[in-house]
């Protein structure tokens, strides 16, 4: 038994152009580790600073931007971090996940497993706890505690609780949505008129694209409506030509002219 390094290739989108480095198979790790200057050549941008933590237990800020991965013949979108010039590349269990794929330690290999599927059972504490983060979230060095706090639970409660739920399923993410132009960048609605018997294909082809932050369904000609939202106002133009060139459907361009907040909020049942 014993670790084992695998081939992978990195892009910064899936029509590539793609480096191939020699990464070590590591599930100790959240997200996939690429030296920095692989990623820089790549055209990768560094879109968040994440707090990450190291087998030492020391815990640092690192960058971290949304790539494309490519491994045995099959690309999936990634979040990738920017590692010290020098250091090892690593396939984090992020990626592994996403490929359906688990290390065998023993042939030293990666093997496909199943994914999961789960029902999703929502008890009560956490739907007291989706309605009061449908409210607002704090912005300080601990929010996970201050909800806890009102919500008499404890900060790990709070974490645990939300990591289960993205991870069942029950919800699609959790994290901010960034005002992109506020930060330099650009954001922009679009939508497809798609074949009712394409909806599943099409939205799986739209939802991979690194840029777009969320997609739904409406009961109208264009029944497919997403948004793309980026700190490079190149990702717009670079996002709508990937979804055509996938799905073989032109989609319309609908930037912002005027913007409303409307709130909306889900209450669940508690009792």
């Amino acid at each position: 038994m014993g670790t084992f390094r695998v081939t992978i290739e990195v892009g910064a989108g899936a029509s590539g152009p793609w480096q191939a480095v020699e990464a070590l198979v590591d599930t100790g790790a959240t997200f996939t580790q690429i030296p920095a200057p692989v990623l820089e050549a790549l055209h990768v941008a560094r879109r968040w600073r994440l707090p990450m933590e190291t087998a030492d237990g020391r815990v640092s800020e690192c960058d971290v931007g949304d790539a494309w991965l490519r491994l045995d013949g099959s690309e999936r979108p990634a979040l990738v971090l920017f590692g010290e010039p020098g250091t090892e590349p690593l396939l984090g269990a992020h990626a592994l996940e996403a490929f359906l794929l688990a290390p065998d330690p023993v042939h030293r290999r990666l093997v496909p497993v199943t994914g999961l599927r789960m029902t999703v059972v929502l008890d009560r504490r956490d739907r007291i706890l989706l309605n009061h983060l449908q409210g607002g979230f704090p912005v300080s060095s601990r929010p996970f505690q201050e909800v806890g706090e009102r919500l008499g639970m404890s900060e790990e409660e709070v974490i645990f609780r939300l990591r289960k739920m993205v991870k069942s399923g029950a919800l699609s993410r959790f994290g901010p949505i960034l005002n992109a132009p506020q930060l330099g960048g650009e954001r922009t609605l679009a939508a497809l008129h798609v074949p009712q018997e394409r909806f599943e294909e099409v939205a799986a082809a739209v939802n991979c694209q690194p840029a777009v932050s969320h997609n739904y369904e409406r009961d109208h000609h264009y029944n497919m409506w997403f948004v793309i939202s980026s700190e490079d106002e190149g990702d717009i133009a670079r996002t709508l030509d990937a979804v055509e060139r996938e799905t073989g459907l032109a989609p319309i361009n609908l930037p912002t002219l005027e913007e409303y907040f409307v709130e909306l909020i889900f209450q669940l049942p508690v009792d």
